[in-house]
């Protein structure tokens, strides 16, 4: 029979450190730390949102564009080399029909050579474009918090559910993952920092920022 042990175990554990520090609370007196003041953020609606994103985007599909072009015209010059061989080069004709082969061979290695090269500089383009993104995200957020009186900003994983019909080991993982159970809805400031965020992007006429907080131009 399974069970849920490990998850246990870390819940328990966590148990035992949240009475710990139930015990030192109560041990505090009246002029203790105030209270910490805690938000959330969306993490996928606020970098998706992001009028930057969506930029960056069209631009990574223009090129995409242009690749695909240039795939396109090979896949046209290798339909036409097998059309030639099949219709048009005597089958007598060895030493023409080994020539138009090895044409047709090189051109289908192009085409295979330069489609998992383009997809592979896209996939880097495209994960350079998050990358830089959540440095911003993080970046805006540390100036958010100290303006608005955040001690800490944390990732809203609320929406992230336990899926039906799924084995102890993903279930067990997932709830380990998690981090916010539970949220009042004024905590979140999702919208509020992707208005300044697409406001602050707007102000500088459209085009990507470095990173507030970034290395300063020598």
């Amino acid at each position: 029979m399974r069970t849920y042990t490990r998850m246990l175990a870390v819940c328990g554990a966590g148990v035992l450190l949240f009475g710990a520090a139930l015990v030192g609370a109560n041990q505090q007196t009246a002029s203790g730390p105030a209270p910490t003041r805690v938000g959330v953020i969306d993490l996928a609606k606020l970098i998706n949102d992001l009028d930057e994103l969506k930029d960056r985007n069209g631009e990574v599909q223009v090129k995409a564009g242009a690749y695909k072009k240039e795939l396109d015209k090979l896949k046209e010059e290798v339909e036409a080399l097998q059309r030639r061989l099949e219709h048009e080069v005597p089958r007598t004709d060895i030493k023409l029909r080994i020539e138009v082969r090895t044409q047709l061979a090189e051109r289908l290695a192009l085409g295979d050579a330069r489609k998992k090269a383009y997809e592979t500089l896209l996939e880097l383009e495209n994960g350079e474009i998050i990358r830089g993104l959540y440095e911003k995200v993080a970046a805006a957020a540390g100036e958010f918090a100290k303006r608005e009186g955040y001690d800490m900003l944390i990732l809203d994983d609320r929406g992230i559910n336990l899926d039906a019909n799924t084995g102890i080991e993903r279930i067990n993982a997932t709830i380990q993952n998690k981090r916010v159970i539970y949220a009042a809805d004024e905590l979140n400031v999702t919208l509020r920092l992707l208005t300044k965020m697409n406001n602050d992007y707007k102000a500088s006429g459209g085009k990507p920022a470095a990173p507030a907080g970034g290395a300063k131009k020598k």
